[in-house]
């Protein structure tokens, strides 16, 4: 993750949005394609999902790859990215985790 400070990963991480952006941009370095058939002629449809139009296969911006099917936001994985590269362990790891989530959602009235 080329981030050098925390402060930056902690602006990108405050925006959902952007930060499902980012991680996509890593998974698809450009435009997607279907990981089937390989074809970039491609239906976005509305659920953050496409259609293939060669093969018809259905997937999302992660099938086939470690994050496909997580129940974590794509701020918690950027997050987990960045304390790991940090060298925490995966119990402080998830302290930390755990404590910024609590101070985001108290600050947003949750």
């Amino acid at each position: 993750m080329p981030f050098r400070e925390l402060k930056q990963v902690i602006k990108l991480i405050a925006n959902e949005k952007r930060a499902y952006k980012y991680l996509r941009s890593f998974r698809w370095h450009g435009k997607p394609s279907c990981p089937r058939c390989g074809s970039s002629s491609l239906l976005y449809l509305s659920d953050k999902r496409y259609e293939c139009r060669g093969c018809c296969s259905r997937f999302s911006d992660f099938s086939g790859t470690c994050l496909a099917g997580t129940k974590l936001s794509p701020s918690e994985i950027l997050l987990g990215i960045k304390l790991f590269e940090l060298g925490l362990s995966a119990r402080e790891a998830s302290k930390q985790a755990e404590t910024f989530s609590h101070h985001k959602t108290s600050n947003c009235g949750l």
